[in-house]
């Protein structure tokens, strides 16, 4: 890739498929890309994408890949600029239905492994989790030479105890930490990953992704995660 930068997002998108009794004027992965190039994002991480299998959708401004399940359940994925895909050799690589990942070179024979997540929920079983977190060591493990970043919903909330998780989360956390903050901290510190949301000193509505649909509570869930290679 020769670009001098790359500009990287991610999105819990609900879906990518239109019901049959829809009104839009557009298919919603045109609408999805049509916002993706306001912004303008080169590289979108997509979750909830809830397309069955593997595949590629080509839209004006960006190609979407996905990974998903037969059950159209959870899914992720990417959404890549055209362009970018035009100057270089840039093909996801689907690993089951909450994790995808995209291996860019850069300048000097560095490379780039982005990996799009989408973490179980809290009313997901234990087993569930540790699946998921054994299935991205993996990802981790085959990329470790790589500069990694993790993107995506994790459905997880990391709080602000930066003191106690010192190498993994900085001093501009939000919120408490649950059980499903507890193991993907323990899943950064194992991996030496860092909560990139954590880093930058913003008023917390511009770092919370979600709200609590009982307490109205804002929460930060969705997560950028980059080993020290990364940060550099």
């Amino acid at each position: 890739c020769k670009s001098l930068s790359l500009r990287l997002g991610a999105w819990n998108v609900r879906t990518t498929n239109d019901s049959d009794d829809s009104i839009r004027p557009e298919r919603a992965t045109a609408i999805i890309c049509k916002e993706l190039d306001k912004a303008p994002i080169d590289i979108c991480a997509l979750s909830e994408v809830r397309r069955p299998g593997s595949g590629n959708l080509v839209e004006k401004s960006h190609t979407i890949f996905w990974s998903g399940s037969d059950k159209k359940e959870a899914g992720v994925g990417f959404a890549v600029r055209n362009d970018l895909l035009n100057k270089s050799d840039l093909n996801p690589i689907p690993i089951n239905d909450r994790i995808s990942k995209l291996r860019v070179m850069l300048k000097n024979n560095d490379y780039l492994t982005l990996i799009s997540v989408y973490g179980p929920t809290m009313q997901r079983t234990l087993d569930k989790k540790e699946q998921f977190y054994e299935q991205l060591g993996d990802c981790l493990e085959d990329a470790h030479n790589d500069r990694i970043v993790i993107l995506g919903d994790l459905n997880a909330r990391v709080g602000k105890d930066w003191s106690s998780w010192p190498s993994v989360i900085v001093k501009h956390g939000v919120g408490n930490m649950n059980s499903n903050g507890l193991m993907l901290l323990e899943f950064c510190s194992r991996y030496q990953l860092c909560v990139m949301g954590t880093m930058f000193q913003m008023k917390n509505s511009l770092k919370t992704t979600w709200q609590h649909p009982r307490s109205k509570h804002f929460h930060q869930i969705d997560h950028v995660l980059a080993n020290t290679h990364a940060k550099q």
